[in-house]
């Protein structure tokens, strides 16, 4: 495939493992299976740790090199390898394209001379309130090869869409080459304005999902997120108002929620059982939550002035469902929702649901910071950060927000031995998964050799 610079582009649409064969047919994706290629060595060096004490820094050039210690992890062991599927996308959740929606990427791959064979939709954003663009992901085979077409709609749409793409060139530059690649339209243009829409579009990657299971797993996923951190640093967006929500928004909505719901059970002459466990387990934790931010937020606000100041960039959502694992390591797709914030929210954020998947979860959490902290030094302050995150009611927040959305219509009294109900059950997974984050971080905060502020 080739781009109007005029270089050819290094994505093989009939890319094949040694010892597989790939079959292809037209108005079918290429499909391939096979056993994932383990890593049975130790592990390989990484890149030499920065100094200082700044959770953002500046990166030096990555060569290839750089990159061994990503390479091979392990997928499921019955998952067949699908060479255009990118890992956060269920292949039996595509919808095929309508004529209108057809016509529209007809349009936008005639600017690239491109012709579509078979085309496929998958939403895969814009229930952010903060950020209410809607993004879908199209994947279409063409007479050039398997492409990605994203599609932003909404205010700002176009703004986004050019961040985006202006935030991948500038990884690229700064040596973080394992992500998507815009391609340059036959008109000079990286993103296609269309019908009140933004496309842009690059070549499918090609590789298997990843599955981290192992605690080198963790490790190399936390090295991936770092070098990112360090990557994006000095990027300029054009839409500076493409920000999440942070920190002091969410923990201001979810003790909102806890208030709302206090004030709705309270003229209730019964109480369902889920409503007894809030009455007796809210008032512990939205006073620990409120001890905790009393000092986590001062921290956030200067953590946040010290990343505008070198213009850091959050990624927004980091999980393995965004990593490819190829047989040139791992490559990070699905960056349409990244923003301006310190970097340690992304931290924070997979530790957390990391600690949350397990009850020895906590120890994935150690292994991703020690592979983070060997390419970008981590602070006491980070640390602090981190761990203090652990500690605010995250589950809870959700839970009662959702019961606000969608109160019950009836309330069912049953006996304490019968307490099966699905409400009950509900409430007690997110009470437990508040116990779960404050164990962990105190674990975490115990294997660190730190002492979290009172």
């Amino acid at each position: 495939m080739r781009s109007t610079s005029g270089r050819l582009v290094s994505y093989n649409p009939r890319f094949s493992y040694p010892g597989t064969k790939t079959r292809h047919s037209p108005g079918r994706p290429p499909r391939r299976s096979g056993a994932a290629n383990l890593r049975e060595s130790a592990d390989p060096p990484v890149m030499e740790c920065l100094q200082g004490n700044s959770p953002v820094q500046v990166t030096p050039q990555l060569v290839p090199s750089d990159w061994q210690a990503l390479t091979n992890l392990p997928a499921s062991e019955n998952s067949s390898i699908v060479s255009w599927q990118v890992a956060e996308l269920d292949q039996a959740t595509g919808v095929q394209a309508n004529n209108e929606e057809q016509y529209n990427i007809e349009q936008v791959l005639a600017e690239f001379d491109c012709r579509a064979r078979y085309i496929q939709r998958q939403k895969i954003g814009g229930d952010n309130p903060a950020n209410p663009e809607t993004v879908i992901r199209w994947q279409v085979e063409t007479d050039q090869g398997p492409l990605v077409i994203k599609e932003l709609a909404g205010p700002g749409a176009v703004e986004h869409a050019t961040n985006i793409v202006d935030l991948l060139k500038h990884l690229h530059t700064n040596g973080f080459t394992h992500c998507p690649v815009p391609l340059t339209s036959k008109y000079g243009e990286r993103v296609i304005g269309l019908k009140g829409q933004a496309y842009y579009v690059y070549p499918c990657l090609t590789g298997k999902p990843v599955r981290l299971t192992r605690t080198r797993d963790f490790r190399d996923a936390g090295q991936m997120l770092a070098l990112f951190h360090q990557a994006g640093m000095g990027f300029q967006p054009v839409k500076k108002s493409l920000k999440t929500g942070g920190l002091p928004e969410r923990y201001r909505s979810g003790q909102a929620a806890f208030t709302s719901w206090r004030q709705m059970v309270a003229g209730q002459r019964f109480f369902s059982d889920a409503d007894e466990l809030l009455r007796e387990k809210l008032p512990g934790i939205t006073e620990r939550a409120g001890k905790v931010f009393q000092w986590l937020g001062p921290l956030y606000d200067r953590k946040y002035r010290e990343a505008e100041e070198v213009r850091a960039v959050r990624y927004s959502g980091f999980s393995e469902k965004n990593l490819i694992g190829t047989n040139q390591g791992l490559y990070l797709d699905n960056l349409d929702w990244c923003c301006p914030d310190t970097p340690l929210m992304d931290v924070a954020i997979f530790v957390a649901g990391t600690t949350m998947a397990s009850r020895d979860g906590w120890k994935h959490g150690i292994a991703f910071l020690e592979g983070y902290d060997r390419t970008h030094n981590l602070s006491t302050d980070c640390r602090h950060f981190v761990l203090g995150y652990l500690l605010l009611p995250h589950s809870l927040w959700q839970y009662v927000s959702g019961r606000l959305q969608h109160p019950s219509q009836e309330i069912t009294v049953i006996p304490h031995r019968m307490l099966q109900n699905q409400e009950y059950k509900q409430a007690y997974r997110a009470v437990d998964l508040c116990r779960r984050l404050f164990f962990g971080a105190r674990r975490l905060a115990v294997h660190a050799q730190i002492e979290l502020p009172s």
